[in-house]
């Protein structure tokens, strides 16, 4: 059954978010200031990033997020409030503020925010509050609430004005050198703004401006957050001469289309537990496979990619493969239980929760639940094909 309420409330987020876009995607500065040196001008209109015909309920969602994003302007170029959101930023591994603290601790947030968006549309009677935004904030059954993540805050320069991000991604061109490119806003010093697109590795460059992203945060993950927790282990499992040989993978196919625009970003995360030496993580933490075209998904690919060496002692192997999305925050990806209180989960950067391939219910994605990779299997086989919910891909043994 339709809820006949809500459908109302999408279509007035739509009316008011139209209006909007329609009069921000002309132009009020015909030359090219200095400020904008060293980035990508954007040249799609907003409405054109939002726009999402293969998923509609994505398509809302950003509709809410980036109307937030756009009443967040005069916030984020007050000192006050940048300082703060820095500062509280750096005390989570989520590198994330709760907006719903920003405002606590500053309860005149609040009021900006709505004036804000009561200036994004000129009929009063269509104009949304804060608290009906955040309300759209739904997707697949899951409730999100809003945090100002900062991705770069290990590179930036903390004294300089931060960018602004919606968390809108922009279209790869190869010509332009676009590629996994984000929208910001670009504010100068009296105030003025500009619409640039920046990639990850312009991102963090050590001395980068900030960059503020609107992302998002489901139940767990936000009280995981408030209670400081988060930060997996970094250790490596040792290597045993024993049994010389590794876990790769090669042959893949996807599923599903995670990205609305671009090259799907492959990645894998994963955790170990290996008796006498406890919980460590596989490679790196986040781990590329590959970037998928649009037209590849639904085809079987294969690309080689070692996961880890074989120690010839481990006892557990918890993993996930997933749509990586470098602006957003960490979120979990699932949970190594060993008992005796030795538990731990891992993360990985992604728009929302269920953007994985391997288990997208992250909180069953456990050891426990039948879902982790058999190391042991491969001492007399040398492949096996593991096929998840939205994706399959197969493990091999190397030597």
């Amino acid at each position: 059954m339709i809820n006949f309420k809500k459908s109302i409330l999408f279509a007035v987020v739509l009316g008011v978010l139209g209006m909007y876009l329609s009069s921000c995607n002309k132009s009020e500065t015909l030359e090219i200031p200095s400020i904008t040196d060293g980035y990508h001008l954007n040249q799609i209109p907003l409405s054109d990033l939002i726009t999402n015909e293969e998923d509609k309920e994505d398509e809302r969602v950003m509709n809410a997020s980036t109307l937030i994003a756009q009443a967040l302007k005069p916030i984020v170029q007050e000192p006050v409030y940048a300082e703060y959101i820095l500062e509280e930023a750096q005390k989570t591994f989520y590198n994330s503020v709760l907006l719903s603290d920003l405002i606590a601790d500053f309860p005149e947030v609040s009021n900006i925010i709505n004036t804000q968006l009561r200036t994004l549309s000129d009929n009063q009677k269509s104009t949304l509050l804060l608290e009906a935004l955040i309300s759209q904030l739904v997707y697949k059954n899951i409730r999100y609430n809003p945090v100002i993540h900062v991705p770069n805050i290990q590179f930036a320069d903390h004294t300089k004005a931060p960018l602004l991000s919606p968390g809108l991604e922009v279209p790869d061109n190869e010509a332009e050198n676009i590629d996994d490119h984000y929208l910001f806003w670009l504010f100068d010093e009296n105030g003025r703004e500009y619409e640039v697109t920046i990639g990850e590795a312009q991102a963090n460059t050590k001395g980068a401006t900030p960059a503020f992203v609107l992302s998002l945060l489901d139940a767990p993950d936000t009280a995981n957050m408030i209670a400081g927790g988060g930060e997996a282990p970094k250790a490596n499992a040792p290597v045993s001469s024993r049994l010389p040989f590794s876990i790769a993978t090669n042959e893949f196919k996807l599923n599903k289309r995670y990205e609305n625009s671009g090259k799907s970003e492959f990645y894998y995360a994963g955790l170990i537990f290996t008796p006498g030496f406890g919980i460590s993580q596989i490679g790196s933490g986040e781990m590329e496979i590959t970037k998928v075209r649009k037209n590849d998904i639904g085809k079987k690919l294969g690309i080689w990619r070692t996961w880890f060496a074989y120690n010839g002692s481990i006892d557990a192997v918890v993993f996930n493969t997933y749509e990586r999305d470098w602006t957003y925050s960490p979120k979990k990806l699932g949970k190594m239980d060993v008992g005796g209180g030795q538990e731990q989960d891992f993360y990985g950067k992604r728009r929302y929760t269920t953007d994985c391939y391997w288990q997208t219910d992250v909180d069953n994605n456990t050891n426990l639940n039948g879902h982790d990779l058999d190391a042991d299997y491969f001492i007399n086989n040398w492949g096996e094909r593991y096929s998840g919910d939205e994706g399959d891909i197969t493990f091999w043994k190397i030597q």
